[in-house]
């Protein structure tokens, strides 16, 4: 249950995983998080509706080179917002190099979105106004995007952590695909101290 002071939703959650899904150590997770949004208040709702997140992520060891693998991940879902509802669907390709404590995840995320709805550009913000802003079509917008994820591993247990630290730095570069898209560059740290 996830209340805020413009929606609320109720929703549920199921995860399966194989971590040797046809041999070779592949790992195969899919995951559902299912339920319905109510926008303003649940009691009278301006707008409500299903919304949906599913996703199949595979990852194969040692797929390219020793220490490298491939990862796979597809997801498609459907969010209710104020104004509008949209259809998303993402790819991300990437190849996990491990090398002791050190980790570095380059990834190829392609984006598709679909909005519906009567919400006009300026009645929205933030994030909502860049994908209705996006070059061509007024309701879909094709996002891609390079990401570089570099981890520094030194805790003494990855799942019961006690003490050390855990370091990562992700870069995102957006490109344009298909005449649609935005150039920008984000950084994101993160520090963990235990």
């Amino acid at each position: 249950i996830g209340v805020q002071s413009t929606r609320q939703d109720v929703a549920g959650t199921a995860t399966w995983a194989h971590r040797n899904w046809l041999g070779g150590l592949r790992k195969l997770q899919l995951d559902a998080n299912l339920g319905w949004a109510f926008i303003r208040n649940f009691w009278r709702p301006d707008f409500h509706g299903p919304v949906a997140l599913l996703s199949a992520d595979l990852t194969q060891p040692d797929a390219i080179a020793r220490r490298v693998d491939l990862n796979l991940r597809v997801e498609g879902e459907h969010r209710v917002e104020e104004g509008y509802r949209y259809f998303a669907e993402r790819l991300r390709v990437g190849t996990p190099a491990h090398f002791g404590p050190i980790t570095a995840v380059p990834s190829l995320n392609l984006e598709y979105y679909q909005t519906f709805g009567d919400a006009t550009r300026n009645e929205l913000g933030g994030q909502a106004q860049a994908l209705l802003n996006c070059p061509g079509d007024q309701r879909t917008c094709l996002l891609a995007y390079l990401e570089q994820r570099l981890e520094l591993d030194f805790r003494d247990d990855a799942v019961e952590t006690r003490r050390r630290l855990y370091l990562a730095l992700s870069l995102q570069e957006g490109i344009h695909a298909f005449g649609q898209g935005f150039s920008y560059v984000r950084a994101l740290p993160e520090v963990r101290a235990f």
